[in-house]
């Protein structure tokens, strides 16, 4: 395997959804920013308002009606929680179109005429899945700092906000993982169908799991073990799940790896 082809086919690729990707970091910082220099004015309106919401509808949202919104870092966690639904879609629909899309449009076969490997084909168009992801959560995270340094106050300490940052921004992470391993598996389906079906799934299951009060259910959503009350109360049920989530990831993108060095092209 030579990381030269991959970095070219890698290069290529990436020229080509360049812009693309930029128009997804321009609506990241957009809508990051937005919320979070409103902080201020959102925040004094939904505390005064917050104990008329139906307490499934604040748990939908990740919050509840102890939560203070007075608090920068915390009304950072829940605006984030939501965008992260939007960054984990991005991460799943992109990566997995970057192999699916070469054997929809027929490709491939020019591919596979190069003196390049299908490990090649399979790393360069992960890793450009992974550098898109980044990127996008890098955009995000940074126009929300330039917020909290504007208007965040006292309440915007930087070390607690770049941990929560970090550590809820592992769940666009893990589904960037299940797609391209999914992608390497099969190309009769897109599978960013599958693996965002997945994702609504363990979403909902989650969300059951929350009202029913069960944390151990709730956690087979990676929304709700990686939520902003979590990470900032970390036990050793949340770090189990966290690495049997990493487990995972790991595992399919090798699994994806070794059916894709063996299975028939679509062409």
């Amino acid at each position: 395997m030579s990381i030269k082809n991959i970095g070219r086919i890698f290069a290529f690729d990436l020229k080509n959804k360049f812009k693309y990707i930029c128009l997804w970091c321009v609506a990241a910082a957009a809508v990051m920013f937005l919320y979070m220099i409103l902080f201020p004015s959102v925040s004094a309106m939904v505390g005064l308002k917050l104990n008329i919401v139906p307490k499934a509808m604040l748990k939908l949202f990740g919050m509840d009606e102890n939560m203070m919104f007075n608090n920068f870092v915390q009304y950072f966690g829940m605006v984030y929680r939501i965008v992260i639904i939007a960054l984990s879609m991005f991460a799943s629909s992109f990566t997995a179109g970057l192999l699916y899309r070469e054997e929809s449009t027929k490709t491939i076969e020019f591919l596979n005429a190069l003196p390049v490997s299908r490990s090649e084909i399979y790393f360069a168009k992960g890793l450009l899945g992974l550098f898109a992801n980044l990127l996008l959560i890098f955009v995000a995270i940074l126009f929300s700092a330039l917020a909290g340094f504007i208007n965040g106050g006292k309440t915007f300490v930087f070390e607690s906000f770049i941990d929560m940052a970090v550590k809820m921004s592992f769940i666009p992470i893990f589904y960037w993982a299940l797609a391209w391993g999914f992608a390497g598996i099969t190309a009769k389906l897109n599978a960013s169908s599958i693996v965002n079906t997945i994702m609504g799934i363990a979403y909902i299951l989650g969300y059951i799991g929350v009202l029913l009060e069960n944390k151990n259910f709730s956690y087979i959503s990676p929304f709700e073990l990686l939520s902003p009350q979590n990470v900032t109360n970390l036990n050793s049920s949340i770090i189990i799940g966290f690495l049997i989530y990493a487990a995972v990831g790991i595992s399919c993108i090798f699994a994806g790896l070794a059916v894709y060095n063996k299975r028939d092209f679509e062409i």
